[in-house]
């Protein structure tokens, strides 16, 4: 959205549904086309999604052909990008790579990538309280996530944007959407939180800072359940954070009385990364 949108609808509120469903339509837009110029450009100029995947096809092939200052040859760069793209909102460590890179040369060309802002590692938050294990897993967010299917290597992606029914099943797809707005807007490093309790596969997406207090922040999944699970288990281990805040296809609802938990909408998510 420009900077006008931005400021309509800061700060988050209930919207009428019919506002609603025309900006979920716009987040579901962008989720295809993504923030790349020649991507963005070809569907200003045709409205179709067949244009913006060409360009992102020529976009990949241009990225690929780069090391980006890595010791290691452009193939690799090729593979930790279409690993990343294939597991998005996944945890990993440097062996989930090993079947085609070292774990050595996935650390150093990660490292490289993220120097370029190509890709950005986003690590644990320390637990407070007693920890029982260390999180070394990290997440990745890529640089737009229009690029993310032709990334992954996939076939030609489903040339439609999802509809406001459809978004749960894309919950990897708006991990990264959020991933990118809040790194776009939080001065602080961007975290991710995961259970330190041996045996727990609780995990909340991100962790952002608003007025110098740490938020949950979870994307919507099919199984909602254990998301909001995990927001519980989090939000008791942290108890120094105000809220937390589940992005999905639903309209806005402020935490009601005994409950620290706000829904919010796709679209408010630069909003609430900027602390507004």
């Amino acid at each position: 959205y420009d900077e006008e949108v931005r400021l309509v609808l800061s700060p988050p509120r209930p919207l009428h549904q019919s506002q609603h469903e025309l900006l979920l339509q716009e987040v579901g837009n962008y989720l295809v086309v993504g923030g790349m110029p020649e991507s963005v450009k070809a569907f200003c100029e045709t409205n179709d999604f067949e244009a913006c995947y060409k360009a992102q096809r020529r976009i990949k092939a241009e990225l690929c052909a780069l090391n980006f200052g890595a010791e290691g040859p452009a193939w690799a760069v090729e593979a930790v990008l279409r690993i990343c793209a294939q597991r998005p909102g996944e945890k990993f460590d440097f062996d989930d790579f090993a079947t085609e890179v070292s774990p050595a040369l996935v650390q150093s060309t990660l490292d490289h990538l993220q120097l370029a802002g190509v890709v950005q590692k986003v690590r644990a938050v320390p637990n407070e309280g007693p920890v029982t294990r260390r999180v070394k897993a990290f997440k990745t967010v890529l640089m737009d996530v229009g690029m993310l299917r032709v990334l992954a290597g996939a076939g030609h992606p489903a040339v439609a944007a999802p509809t406001a029914d459809k978004f749960s099943a894309l919950s990897g797809l708006c991990d990264q959407f959020v991933g990118q707005e809040m790194l776009h807007t939080q001065k602080e490093p961007l975290l991710f939180w995961a259970s330190s309790a041996r045996g727990s596969l609780s995990q909340v997406d991100y962790m952002i800072q608003i007025d110098e207090k740490k938020w949950p922040v979870a994307v919507e999944q099919i199984d909602m359940a254990q998301v909001q699970q995990s927001m519980d288990i989090c939000l008791g281990s942290h108890t120094s954070c105000p809220h937390g805040v589940i992005f999905s296809d639903r309209p806005y609802f402020a935490s009601s009385q005994g409950s620290k938990i706000v829904q919010c909408p796709y679209y408010y998510a630069h909003v609430l990364g900027a602390g507004k």
